[in-house]
């Protein structure tokens, strides 16, 4: 099991005025999105340089050559094996307004005769201090703009709230904008508290913050999150009250 990291009080001080004004199923839920973003950040580098003619091992080559655009400069090196390369990184910066990132992962890609795709490893990872345990399994479309995950992660997210996730999501990237947004269902276990979560055009940016929808349901109760893109969400738990929550924005 990940614990909190001790950096993770400078995430939660913006949040410290006002937190009794939302339920904590409300924060559980921007929570369990934010902490998508450092999966998403190696999906849309390992989906970079792709193409349905492109060999495993030359997808590996590609992605190695151009990593430097979404982790930084000078702050990583790669090493390749075949259709794998393992990323070793030091407080480098992510695509979604992401930074701190250290520690390594490897990407392999695969052919299978169904399509291209490939895995994402990372078991040794910390993002802004807080550390993250993931697998990723991702299946691209032939204009690689598009891609079917499925995930496995423990990561403790900007507040320091520990969220595992179990199930798939789609994901669209587009390279113009570096925007990505995620649709789809599966099982998020925030802390102890279990919930369905349903996510609907949830978009993440370099610049600004996410919007998009994220709905939960579980025992504990149920909620959904609105965000137009700006720095405060709404949120509805029908007889549990109605208000807004703060977001964690890229700078």
């Amino acid at each position: 099991m990940l614990r909190r990291a001790p950096l993770v009080a400078l995430a939660l001080a913006p949040l410290a005025i006002g937190c009794s004004s939302f339920p904590t199923y409300a924060e559980h839920g921007v929570e369990s999105l934010d902490t998508v973003a450092v999966e998403a950040m190696f999906i849309v580098a390992g989906m970079d340089g792709m193409t349905p003619s492109t060999t495993p091992t030359e997808a590996a080559s590609n992605a190695a050559s151009q990593a430097g655009v979404f982790f930084g400069a000078g702050c990583f090196t790669t090493s390749i094996d075949g259709p794998a390369v393992t990323y070793e990184l030091v407080d480098c910066t992510g695509p979604f307004g992401l930074s701190g990132i250290t520690g390594t992962v490897t990407t392999t890609y695969r052919n299978d005769g169904m399509g291209v795709g490939f895995d994402v490893v990372a078991g040794s990872l910390t993002v802004g201090g807080t550390a993250a345990r993931f697998t990723v399994a991702a299946e691209v479309s032939n204009d690689v703009t598009r891609a079917s995950v499925m995930s496995m992660a423990e990561i403790v997210g900007p507040r320091g709230i520990l969220v595992g996730r179990d199930g798939p999501y789609a994901m669209r990237y587009g390279a113009s904008t570096r925007c990505a947004a995620i649709d789809g269902t599966f099982t998020t276990t925030v802390e102890t508290t279990m919930w369905q979560t349903t996510v609907t055009e949830w978009q993440i940016c370099p610049t600004r913050c996410a919007r998009g929808t994220i709905a939960l349901s579980g025992d504990a109760g149920s909620v959904t999150i609105t965000s137009d893109g700006t720095p405060t969400a709404s949120w509805d738990a029908g007889g549990d009250g109605t208000g807004t929550i703060p977001l964690i924005c890229p700078q």
